[in-house]
């Protein structure tokens, strides 16, 4: 006869409705996240065993480029470029056929990879010592879908069926200047404004119809997205420019302060670093990095240092520490953010990149390596190693809702699950 352990099935089932209402899933709107920072607020998203393995549970291909991805109401966003076969007809009725090449912003079902829907619009891929394509990733807010091409093409598309609310070609409209590399900062949306990284110190446009709302000059500006920082309750946007980097009041655009921050190729690419009054700001080219105070309204250097040089790719600030890539010997890197003190570097991820979620650090190297470790001064403690991706892999993966979504540079997207192998407790006697 078969008895059953009542006590020790409660006791399995309490812990069960525990972990489910202790876990927290959570959307990807934007690039970096929610908070603009790197950091997910989801909680046991990787299982308490050492034996959970990442699994690959479905692939689609988007295009070349190096969006990233964003998550909201059910649905994923990226872009990339592939070339289309078109027709067009003449005056005469000619009809003729050529191949162009076309961004494309993709929604997908994050469950399946299903695409749902596909906005296209032409625009050259530009490989320039890249593969080229998009830089900059879909901002989702409500209900619509923010978007930034290389050469300057604003769109904002419904995030039902991707059909056309309005669009704004910045560069033709306005006369900003793009970039060596083009443009490649993402949307950021404050109110009822759309916010990007162009021009002297940015430019904003309405968020309802596309019109411009605010300018700040026609300079190239650097490819980083625009930060947000509140200083004596009002509400600014930190920019890095070609040779500088900024505090921009977000509904006026009028600057707070200006600093000179200049790189080989004037190319500042990372988002700065925006905690209370501090900024840390890192960049790749044998440059460096340094925090600044800005408590007083005006920038204060704290420290600088060429130890940690963040190339392509933003730390993550996690209890007074700042981990990353660090192109000074293609680490990943723990630094103190209070001295600038490298603490420890660990492997190779070479140009990858970083964010964190639950004291866990996600990594992904830039030959497709995910690593899971602990985000802890004391040193590197490896959870997970595995490949997920061939080729380059620029582009800084995303958990959302308990799965990791990450691209390479040829528009292969995964979506990666963990799955545990250990075997489960037997709670029923014979």
């Amino acid at each position: 006869m078969r008895a059953y352990n009542f006590k020790t099935i409660s006791i399995l089932f309490l812990l069960i409705a525990l972990t489910a209402v202790c876990a927290v899933a959570d959307d990807w709107p934007n690039w970096r996240g929610p908070q603009h920072n790197g950091i997910s607020s989801e909680t046991d998203w990787i299982g308490q065993s050492e034996t959970c393995e990442p699994n690959v549970i479905w692939e689609q291909q988007v295009g070349t480029g190096f969006s990233s991805i964003a998550v909201a109401d059910g649905r994923i966003f990226t872009m990339g470029n592939t070339e289309r076969l078109v027709e067009t007809e003449d005056d005469r009725g000619i009809i003729t056929t050529e191949f162009v090449e076309m961004d494309e912003v993709y929604c997908l079902d994050p469950n399946t990879g299903k695409i749902l829907w596909v906005h296209a619009y032409p625009s050259a891929l530009t490989p320039q010592s890249y593969e080229g394509g998009p830089g900059a990733t879909p901002t989702i807010a409500d209900s619509n879908v923010y978007t930034f091409s290389k050469h300057g093409m604003a769109y904002c598309l419904d995030a039902n069926d991707g059909e056309i609310i309005w669009q704004n070609d910045l560069a033709a409209n306005y006369g900003v200047r793009e970039p060596t590399w083009g443009f490649a900062g993402s949307p950021y949306v404050d109110a009822n404004l759309v916010i990007y990284n162009v021009g002297n110190n940015g430019l904003a446009l309405d968020a309802g119809d596309g019109t411009l709302v605010w300018e700040t000059g026609t300079s190239r500006p650097g490819y980083s997205t625009p930060v947000p920082f509140d200083f004596q309750q009002q509400h600014y946007v930190v920019l890095m420019g070609e040779k500088t980097f900024a505090a921009v009041h977000a509904q006026t655009g009028e600057v707070l302060w200006e600093h000179p921050w200049v790189t080989k190729y004037s190319a500042n690419i990372p988002d700065p670093i925006v905690d209370s009054n501090m900024i840390f700001v890192s960049t790749g080219y044998n440059e460096g990095s340094a925090l600044f105070d800005v408590a007083a309204g005006r920038v204060t250097e704290l420290w600088f240092q060429h130890g940690m040089q963040s190339y392509l790719n933003s730390c993550v600030l996690w209890q007074g520490y700042l981990y990353g890539p660090n192109d000074n010997g293609k680490t990943l890197a723990c630094v103190e953010r209070s001295t600038g003190d490298i603490i420890w570097t660990h492997g190779y991820v070479g140009n990858g990149s970083v964010m964190l979620a639950d004291g866990k650090l996600i990594v992904l190297s830039d030959n497709g390596i995910l690593w899971i470790a602990e985000a802890s001064p004391e040193g590197y403690r490896e959870l997970v190693k595995s490949r997920i991706l061939t080729g380059k892999c620029w582009t800084v993966p995303v958990l959302a809702n308990g799965k990791i979504y990450a691209r390479n540079a040829a528009g292969t997207v995964v979506c990666v699950e963990f799955q545990t192998t250990e075997p489960v407790d037997d709670t029923v006697n014979d």
